[in-house]
């Protein structure tokens, strides 16, 4: 089955899907991506069943989500994979990239910045949902970036994840006990993170 989500002329990139149930023998693909629509940006939603049938309670967008607290969600987001006792779309969980700036030059530029891992869980509200308060998952040390990360639900309220990182300067911390480095570049590093969340329901 084939099916257009979007056709327009706006920006739409890193597309995202997992499967989850939704009931009783209704299991549903929920399709993310980011988008930028006059200039501002937003995370499309989707939600569709084996026949390429779209939901029609299954709200279109984060922006059309109440919040609880603040969450800036960018282009850099994954969904948590959904899998066994947490297949069920309660389990549903953002996870999204955030840089935080070190240092500046004298002209304001940014010259250091670390990335922070946040996450937050699709929680139902009524008929909809509501996104849950993010909670700050992973902070990697200074001048550290994150190039690539992928978690799953591993637990209630729980994720695991793993980010592929490059730490940026002169002196490169190995003795870390969460980090495996691998030389494929002189400044690549991997770590691997279990990632236990409270999230607040309410």
């Amino acid at each position: 089955t084939s099916m257009v989500a979007t056709s327009d002329t706006n920006l739409d990139e890193n597309p995202q899907v997992v499967a989850a149930g939704f009931g009783a023998d209704d299991n549903r693909f929920v399709l993310a991506w980011h988008t930028v629509r006059d200039g501002l940006g937003d995370i499309r939603l989707l939600a569709v069943n084996a026949e390429g049938a779209m939901s029609t309670t299954f709200p279109a967008a984060l922006s059309a989500l109440t919040v609880s607290g603040d969450a800036v969600v960018g282009g850099d987001f994954r969904l948590a994979t959904l899998s066994g006792a947490y297949a069920g779309v309660e389990n549903l969980t953002l996870v999204w990239n955030e840089q935080l700036t070190d240092g500046t030059d004298t002209d304001g530029l940014v010259i250091s910045a670390h990335s922070v891992l946040k996450a937050a869980k699709f929680l139902p509200d009524g008929s909809s949902y509501r996104l849950s308060t993010p909670q700050e998952t992973a902070v990697l040390p200074a001048n550290t970036l994150a190039d690539h990360f992928a978690a799953y639900v591993s637990g209630s309220n729980e994720i695991k994840a793993i980010i592929q990182a490059t730490q940026y300067g002169e002196n490169i911390n190995d003795d870390s006990p969460s980090c495996l480095t691998i030389r494929m570049a002189r400044l690549s590093l991997l770590v691997l993170l279990p990632l236990p969340l409270l999230f607040t329901t309410w």
